[in-house]
């Protein structure tokens, strides 16, 4: 069989599925187009007109609030003279434009051009053999992933930055494989001015000795905090520490054991289950005490490019586990996660394609209970009692996550054995 032929089936899924929340908004609820964009919309026009930026819900959701950094509004500011909806629009075409390079970047590092870092220890180019050499079906899965797949959807239906935020992290990638620090570090430093917990990936950076990149990702997020200090003033900065970088944990969400149904993909939430009485913060001390672990397996070794990306997606897979991230984060992931399903071979890449498979089910017990009885008859209840309590110790997406971390271990399990 073509090797390429799982790893599309794989992609195709993942876009089926994300296509369904987008029919869903079509004919049924057009009010989730613009959802996100609405609040950053409406918080631009109540800047602009002496309102305060934080701790107000300006939408007609008032518990949605704006949470990125205060000079970035300057950009939503801009985009609000053309009204909501035209700025939804230029958005999202701006979204599609970030994508489509998104999947370009993917495709030419797979195709193993020089240009994306296709370099081994010994110097050579590691381009892919012709039984894996993506074509333009490839091409066009990929972008359909990085777009409209089940986690990608969200930004390009609701108007929201994820899309931007992965490219970020993908530049980050490439241009560190250039030993281009500089840039590496400012686009890393991008990607975590607008969500933060992003700025685990520095541990990237501090493993590949990047010193350049670590300077340039401080200073990255100096600039744009001393720029929105300079626009906004201090009252409006000290605003955002409080009542976003503090007041945004979400980690009380976990006392007492997060339910089956809550929206999260990190192992704060099977810690919460087995241990409820634990403190908050020493659940995320317990995830990090898990993941490091797997982290440091992957960096022992880091003399081919494939060793390197392994590392890269275990890094930003770890950054989801140890925070309370939601699945739809899981695309900051895409640019290793869609790489490796092509490049990985052997018992690694079968396990890593499977993982990849069951992130792109969004099963839940509630699914189950509200549309087994339908579907199965008697056999929904027989199902319900086996995966109930798995269910609620961790979500379909966070077992398909681990799995794809157990093949990154099992690749480096075999790449030892091959010395």
């Amino acid at each position: 069989m073509d090797r390429r032929t799982a790893p599309r089936l794989v992609l195709a899924l993942g876009i089926l599925v994300g296509l369904v929340p987008f029919a869903r908004a079509l004919f049924l609820e057009p009010w989730r187009f613009g959802y996100n964009y609405r609040v950053y919309h409406y918080t631009a026009r109540a800047v602009l007109d002496g309102q305060p930026m934080y701790g107000v819900g300006y939408s007609a959701v008032d518990s949605f609030h704006y949470l990125y950094p205060p000079i970035t509004v300057v950009g939503f500011a801009a985009l609000s003279s053309l009204g909501e909806l035209g700025g939804y629009l230029l958005h999202t075409a701006g979204t599609v434009a970030v994508g489509v390079a998104l999947a370009w970047l993917v495709v030419r590092y797979v195709d193993g051009s020089p240009r994306q870092g296709g370099e081994d220890s010994d110097g050579g180019s590691t381009p892919a053999t012709d039984a894996a050499r993506p074509t333009a079906l490839d091409g066009a899965l990929v972008a359909g992933y990085v777009l409209c797949s089940v986690h990608a959807m969200p930004s390009l239906l609701y108007g929201q930055v994820n899309v931007h935020i992965t490219a970020a992290l993908a530049l980050g990638v490439v241009w560190l494989e250039h030993d281009r620090g500089w840039a590496s570090g400012t686009a890393f430093a991008l990607a975590a001015f607008l969500k933060v917990f992003p700025a685990l990936v520095g541990v990237w950076l501090l493993r590949r000795r990047a010193w350049r990149g670590v300077v340039a990702a401080v200073a990255t997020a100096l600039a744009g905090f001393g720029l929105g200090l300079l626009a906004f003033g201090a009252d409006t900065t000290r605003e955002y520490v409080d009542e976003v970088l503090l007041g945004q944990t979400r980690s009380a969400a976990f006392v007492g054991g997060i339910g089956p149904d809550a929206a999260y993909t990190t192992l704060l939430r099977p810690v919460s289950v087995l241990v409820p009485s634990l403190d908050p913060a020493l659940m995320s001390v317990l995830a990090l005490l898990l993941v490091a672990p797997v982290v440091a397996v992957t960096y022992r070794r880091l003399e081919t490019r494939l060793d390197r990306l392994v590392a890269v997606y275990v890094t930003f897979v770890g950054m989801l586990l140890v925070v309370p991230a939601y699945p739809i984060y899981y695309v900051y992931t895409f640019f290793p996660q869609v790489a490796l399903c092509y490049l990985l071979t052997g018992r690694a890449r079968t396990l890593f394609l499977v993982g990849v498979a069951v992130t792109n089910v969004p099963l839940e017990l509630s699914h189950l209970r509200e549309y087994g009885p339908g579907l199965l008859g008697d056999g929904a209840q027989v199902l319900l009692t086996l995966l109930d309590g798995p269910l609620t110790l961790a979500s379909v997406h966070l077992y398909g996550v681990l799995v794809t971390l157990l093949a990154c271990l099992v690749y480096e399990r075999e790449r030892a054995e091959r010395g």
